[in-house]
């Protein structure tokens, strides 16, 4: 990591607040650019074709004014000026173009020393320290960074990231936030305590507020729906209750439906839908006794089963 932790010392005051101060080694690239010959010489030609070319426009009225008194060699003289001009502006925009590959650009290593207060905790041994960053500005967004809806009331700025690390805040000289992962068994298992007691009051209070409901679904005997949302509320015993009293009610369904073949004189055979294996029902059988197939063991759907003998008596 580019920081990296060297002392830390707890038990420090920062603005009547108490906790550890970090020293850390920062270790950071710097780019050092050197600019060769070629790049200065198409600056200067670019401000120096851009002087002629301001030169260029009173270059007509010159010509005109001398043109009674002119030699053949001042005309010449002036011809190549204004050629030298264009050449000189040419070349200067091309230099200034292309200046940028005329530099070179050296990276080279340093470190500077930083010292970080960590508010609100205890840290003893520099050892502890699994990694440091730069996190997001505010503790929120660290929170929802991490994927967990959730603040400790008793430890500020501490979030839970697992196998006894947590990440916890750090201000350095000048205000800056840093992200400090660090190996505490002991808080982190504080502070999932009251994770899961946050947790458990969240479901407590979307329980409160499906009752109601719930009560209607138990009532109107839709008991694999109520038994589907108390999953959702992590409430699996209530789950296993609802389907216990739905597996019962159709056990009862069956059992009618059983003596009414008899009642009629009917055998079914119904196929067993892991095997194919026949499984023969006539007025004298228990519904107990068609749980499970006699030939491979798997459990029968009981409401399959009656809907099976349902539709052969209608």
């Amino acid at each position: 990591m580019s920081y990296v932790p060297v002392h830390v010392r707890s038990g420090v005051k920062r603005d009547s607040e108490e906790g550890t101060e970090l020293v850390v080694v920062h270790k950071y690239d710097e780019e050092i650019r050197q600019k060769r010959t070629l790049y200065h010489v198409g600056t200067f030609l670019s401000w120096f074709g851009l002087l002629m070319l301001f030169g260029c426009f009173y270059l007509p009225y010159v010509i005109a004014w001398l043109i009674p008194y002119t030699r053949p060699w001042v005309t010449w003289m002036l011809v190549g000026f204004a050629i030298l001009a264009v050449v000189m502006i040419a070349l200067g925009v091309f230099l200034y173009n292309i200046r940028e590959r005329f530099v070179s650009v050296i990276r080279e290593v340093k470190e500077k020393q930083i010292t970080i207060f960590i508010p609100s905790i205890s840290i003893t041994d520099v050892n502890d320290i699994v990694d440091i960053y730069m996190p997001p500005s505010r503790y929120g967004e660290l929170l929802e960074w991490r994927g967990i809806p959730f603040e400790s009331a008793t430890h500020k700025n501490v979030v839970p990231i697992g196998d006894g690390v947590v990440s916890v805040v750090g201000f350095g000289p000048r205000g800056e936030e840093y992200g400090i992962e660090l190996q505490s068994p002991d808080l982190y298992n504080r502070i999932m305590h009251e994770y899961n007691e946050f947790l458990r009051q969240v479901k407590f209070r979307e329980y409160q507020s499906l009752k109601e409901r719930l009560e209607y679904l138990e009532k109107v005997g839709r008991y694999e729906e109520a038994a589907r949302i108390y999953e959702t509320l992590d409430m699996p015993e209530k789950a296993g209750e609802m389907r216990r009293k739905k597996r019962e009610i159709v056990m009862l369904d069956l059992n009618a439906l059983i003596r009414q073949l008899g009642e009629r004189g009917f055998t079914v055979t119904y196929r067993c839908s892991h095997c194919g294996a026949p499984v023969s029902i006539s007025g004298e059988t228990k519904a107990e006794a068609v749980q499970y197939c006699s030939h491979c063991g798997s459990r029968i759907e009981t409401i399959d089963l009656a809907n099976f003998i349902k539709k052969y008596l209608s």
